[in-house]
């Protein structure tokens, strides 16, 4: 048993201390931090969620945008009848609305 125990920090000794092919060296919390963000999708997805969250705030300031609206009316188009035959007695309504927030 004894020597079983002593074998264990000699095989820990022979195993090959470098780092694998492709592997970037961190040598401070900064580098750390960037390097689980960009190898994790998990934690890429909670900074895309982090991101949505603040843009809805800021969006939730802004007033809503005016709206343009149209109406085309009595269109007769190519089949028309009478008055009706080629947009002739077309009526066009127009208008713009702006919500009012309190």
């Amino acid at each position: 048993m004894v020597a079983s125990l002593a074998a264990i920090p000699a095989m820990a000794f022979g195993q090959d201390a470098r780092a694998p092919a492709g592997s970037v060296t961190i040598i401070s919390p900064k580098q750390a931090v960037e390097a689980a963000l960009a190898l994790s999708p998990a934690l890429r997805g909670a900074g895309a969620a982090q991101q949505a969250a603040r843009s809805d705030a800021l969006q939730a300031r802004l007033r809503p945008n005016p709206e343009l609206r149209g109406t085309f009316e009595n269109f007769g188009g190519v089949g028309g009848r009478g008055d009706y035959r080629g947009g002739r007695a077309l009526e066009t309504t127009i208008g713009i609305a702006q919500r009012i927030e309190c």
